[in-house]
């Protein structure tokens, strides 16, 4: 995932394609998505169910934001593109 991610924002960058960026953004979520689940599971474990309703709880707003912060970027960049009118023609022209 991490090779993914920074292939693709790298390429995104270099391309100035919000979608290549969106979907290495994309990718960068899931890995700390995955950090978020192994620490939820890690609490659960060490410190039994009290703490791991918390830990949910916790775990659920940081996917929430991590989601809402993506899709925020889409908007922004895809909005901004249109206003410059900047884009990629379909037939490879720029």
């Amino acid at each position: 995932m991490v090779i993914e991610g920074v292939a693709a924002i790298g390429s995104g960058i270099a391309a100035r394609s919000v979608t290549l960026l969106a979907f290495g953004i994309d990718s960068v979520i899931e890995l700390v998505s995955a950090g978020v689940l192994i620490w939820r599971l890690t609490v659960k474990l060490l410190r039994g169910l009290s703490f791991a309703e918390a830990a949910e709880h916790m775990a659920s707003r940081i996917g929430g934001v991590l989601l809402f912060a993506l899709a925020f970027y889409v908007v922004l960049a895809t909005g901004w593109s249109l206003w410059t009118r900047q884009g990629q023609d379909s037939h490879g022209r720029v």
